[in-house]
């Protein structure tokens, strides 16, 4: 019988960079249905997760996403921050104008106070 093959780290690597690519390969060949539910899956494994972690785990957990999105905010063009502004002021919108009039007073206040400080 001939003597198993070795592994090195050039081969790990190797096995790495290829199982990534048939990854990207096959993503790419998604339906836009499929990549909407295995975003929706992902995000529900992600709650699930962070539900399961101690108060003191989420805490280091937000604050690594914290970290995450500043690094990711600070790579960004300024035209791609302008177009991120806007987005984001979109979205705020838009969850504003689905709220009941007494949560739309609320919020009124809340921003006034945050102008105001």
């Amino acid at each position: 019988m001939p003597p198993k093959r070795q592994r090195t780290a050039e081969g790990d690597a190797e096995r790495k960079r290829q199982h990534a690519e048939n990854m990207r390969m096959r993503r790419a060949n998604r339906s836009e249905e499929q990549r909407l539910e295995e975003r929706e899956r992902n995000a529900e494994n992600k709650r699930n997760r962070i539900a399961n972690l101690s108060a003191e785990e989420r805490s280091i957990e937000r604050e690594r996403r914290a970290e995450i999105e500043r690094n990711r905010v600070a790579s960004l063009s300024e035209e791609q921050r302008s177009l991120e502004r806007e987005r984001h002021a979109e979205i705020e919108r838009n969850r504003v104008a689905n709220l009941s009039e007494e949560k739309r007073s609320i919020e009124r206040e809340r921003r006034a106070e945050i102008e105001r400080n």
